[in-house]
């Protein structure tokens, strides 16, 4: 079964009440479909507000830029443990990292 046809039904989106249940779930339900894809998922076509995905390069490389530790990525626990300032709202956090990078503002 696809993951169109689970959601059309309320099957996935209904059972998964938290984050880290959806993406555990998902990484061993459909192959290729890990961590990072579920928390795109979760962040674009489900519209969670508090999603930040510390797997993600770009927003790592934001956050060690935003707080002027130069280019070198933090480790994804570091980045997890910034991004809890910015709860409930990482999502959006994650959005002004992403353009920041895009716009250059982010250096």
């Amino acid at each position: 079964m696809s993951l169109a046809v689970l959601l059309i039904h309320r099957s996935l989106v209904g059972s998964m009440p938290t984050f880290s249940a959806f993406a555990r779930h998902q990484s061993r339900r459909f192959k290729g479909v890990g961590r990072w894809t579920a928390e795109m998922f979760l962040l674009f076509c489900l519209g969670r507000m508090d999603v930040f995905s510390a797997q993600d390069g770009g927003l790592r490389r934001a956050t060690a830029l935003l707080y002027g530790r130069g280019i070198c990525p933090p480790s994804l626990e570091d980045a997890t443990e910034a991004s809890d300032a910015w709860k409930p709202y990482r999502t959006i956090a994650s959005l002004y990292l992403w353009r920041g990078l895009d716009i250059g503002v982010l250096r």
